[in-house]
């Protein structure tokens, strides 16, 4: 009843039949009509499991762009490249079929496993280093705040171990379409025991 109260355009047609997915689509084609001109947006999704799947789909990365300003930029959860390197690389090929400028980048998140998460970061810009570079540094005053940011941090979270650097260029010349929502169970990423 929350969600329907103060989330209705995301939840609406969910409780007249219409299938989930469904839903959301219609939900994310409703969110970009309404979008316009952002200078970001940061999307902090679960993983890619059930409900969230759909924002891993190139559907809701193109409602995204759609919503950007020009040199626009968005950063959504990426998962870890030691985890789910095959999935970061799909999305990874279909942004790079969205965006002029698509990269990854990583931090380190103690609580997480395998301690890292990742961002897939897309711009409007097609300017080379767009997203490594950071675009103004802290005044003195801020960045005495901060206990973990610096602009040095910034550049290294897009220094990636080889083996991810080469996987995501060779996904970016690639460039193809992200699988639909339901996985077909080859194409399952997830660890198994016998990994």
């Amino acid at each position: 009843d929350d969600a329907a109260k103060f989330l209705e355009a995301l939840v609406s047609g969910a409780s007249e039949g219409v299938a989930p997915d469904a839903a959301r689509l219609a939900a994310t084609r409703r969110a970009a009509a309404d979008w316009r001109g952002y200078d970001a947006i940061i999307v902090d999704s679960s993983d890619p499991v059930g409900p969230a799947e759909s924002l891993f789909l190139a559907a809701f990365y193109e409602a995204m762009r759609a919503a950007l300003a020009p040199n626009g930029v968005i950063s959504t959860q990426g998962e870890c490249a030691w985890l789910h390197l095959p999935l970061i690389s799909k999305v990874i090929a279909a942004c790079a079929t969205i965006f002029p400028t698509v990269d990854y980048a990583y931090t380190s998140v103690p609580t997480y496993p395998s301690g890292q998460i990742g961002f897939i970061l897309c711009s409007l810009n097609p300017a080379r280093n767009t997203l490594a570079a950071p675009k103004r540094a802290p005044t003195d005053h801020f960045q005495a705040q901060l206990r973990y940011y610096n602009p040095a941090i910034h550049a290294a979270a897009f220094t990636l171990p080889q083996f991810v650097a080469v996987e995501l260029e060779t996904a970016k010349s690639r460039g193809h379409a992200l699988p639909g929502a339901a996985a077909d169970d080859d194409d399952d990423d997830r660890p198994r025991s016998d990994d």
